[in-house]
Order: C-alpha cells, then sequence, then structure tokens
C-alpha cells in the first residue's frame, strides 16, 4: 500500500487537527490524563517512530518500518549514508500519508558513532517547509 500527497488527499486532511498521545506518557496535571501532541507535533513524532521502528517489529502489520537500525552497525561510508537516506525517505512516502518528504540530509558523526538526519518535510496542512531533526547512534 503505497500512501502519496497528491492534491486529492491534500484536501482530504485541510481542515483535520491531528492529535497523537506524546510517548513520554508524561501526566496532565489538570486532568490526570496523557498529554497529547498536536498538530505538527504529532506529524514530526510519527515521522520519527516510522524511521525508528524497525521492519518485523510491529506485530500485526510487519511490513511496516525501516532498515535504518541494520545500516546503523555497517561501517560509516558514504554507500552507507546514500542507504539510509533512501530508506528513510521511502518509509516516510510510503507510510505517512499528512508528509511529503522534499529534502533528506543524512550528515556523518563518526566521532560519536551516528547520523545526524534532518528532513524538510512539507505537511498537508501548511504550505511552508519544516525541518524535521534528529541524532541516529549505534546502541551496543
Amino acid at each position: 500500500m503505497n500512501y502519496s500527497v497528491t492534491e486529492k488527499n491534500t484536501t482530504k486532511f485541510q481542515n483535520r487537527q491531528f492529535v497523537d498521545l506524546d510517548l513520554n506518557f508524561k501526566r496532565n496535571p489538570i486532568t490526570n490524563d496523557v498529554v497529547s501532541k498536536k498538530g505538527q507535533n504529532a506529524i514530526k513524532q510519527s515521522i520519527k517512530n516510522l524511521v525508528l521502528t524497525r521492519i518485523g517489529e510491529k506485530l500485526f502489520n510487519p511490513l511496516v518500518g525501516s532498515y535504518v537500525y541494520n545500516l546503523l552497525f555497517d561501517n560509516i561510508v558514504p554507500e552507507t549514508t546514500i542507504a539510509l537516506q533512501t530508506s528513510i525517505e521511502d518509509v516516510i512516502n510510503t507510510y505517512e500519508p499528512r508528509a511529503l518528504v522534499n529534502h533528506v540530509m543524512v550528515d556523518p558523526d563518526p566521532d560519536n558513532n551516528g547520523y545526524l538526519i534532518t528532513l524538510i518535510v512539507s505537511f498537508v496542512n501548511s504550505p511552508e517547509p519544516t525541518a524535521v531533526e534528529f541524532f541516529l547512534e549505534r546502541l551496543r
């Protein structure tokens, strides 16, 4: 199932407010409920979760995920950087219909055994591109 952001999908999401649980599971002091993330922050969290999910990790949908964790243990060479770029772009374009990836930048950081990932993403409710950044590192 391949999702892409098109004009038809854009109009479908135009007036929707996106809400998701904050995965830190902080408690709202007033309602004693879990704090929620809204709008672009919910989509950013979803993008990061898709990138960090391994293929086969979701029990009832084992095809969702990326090969990012497998690539983190390869040598830090240009081929690995390109493979990371492709894997990240593919998983977001395939499984996140609320975002359109404009550009993926993968900067290797051999001193810290990881990569700085910067995504330039357009959200369906917002015309201007937004940057999503996170650091991927090997954990032993």
